[in-house]
C-alpha cells in the first residue's frame, strides 16, 4: 500500500513537472529545464533523464502540455515509465 501512495507521488509530480515546462513550440517543453526540476525535487539526474526522455518517446511534447487529456491507458503507461525508471536508475 505504502508503494501505491509513494508510485501515486511521483507521477503527481512527473506529471505537474513536464507539463509545466513550456519551451519552444517545434519541441513543445524545454527538456533540460524538466530534468531540472526534477533533480531539483530530489531525483538522482539519470532517474530524471530517464523518465523525460521515455515519457516525452512514448507520449510526444504535446500531450504533456495538456495532461487533461491523458487516459487511464495513458495514466498505466507513464507509471510503468516511471516504475520502470526509478528500479533501474
Amino acid at each position: 500500500m505504502k508503494i501505491r501512495i509513494v508510485l501515486a507521488a511521483m507521477l503527481f509530480a512527473v506529471v505537474g513537472v513536464l507539463a509545466a515546462c513550456g519551451g519552444d513550440s517545434a519541441s513543445g517543453y524545454d527538456r533540460d529545464a524538466a530534468v531540472e526540476d526534477m533533480v531539483e525535487g530530489g531525483l538522482p539526474r539519470s532517474q530524471a533523464e530517464c523518465v523525460v526522455d521515455r515519457v516525452d518517446d512514448a507520449f510526444g511534447s504535446n500531450k504533456l502540455q495538456n495532461s487533461e487529456t491523458m487516459t487511464a491507458e495513458d495514466q498505466a503507461k507513464l507509471a510503468e515509465i516511471t516504475l520502470a525508471c526509478f528500479t533501474e536508475g
